[in-house]
């Protein structure tokens, strides 16, 4: 147990930006996690919080293109 993890740092201290080479790759393993249904959660959610940034009464309508 003697090889403890120490981050990396900054000269102000704070942790260092998270680098990959392959971006697809990583959202492809985060996505693994998630439900299948996880990203119509996200999108709802981000669609309210915008509303709610508005500061004023909103709307949010989903469609659903049976055709495609």
């Amino acid at each position: 147990m003697g090889d403890e993890y120490e981050p990396r740092l900054s000269r102000r201290g704070k942790p260092l930006p998270m680098n990959v080479l392959n971006v697809g790759f990583l959202l492809d393993r985060l996505g693994r996690d998630c439900s299948p249904l996880q990203y119509l959660r996200e999108l709802t959610q981000n669609a309210i919080e915008a509303v709610q940034r508005t500061g004023k009464a909103g709307q949010i309508i989903w469609d659903v293109d049976w055709i495609s």
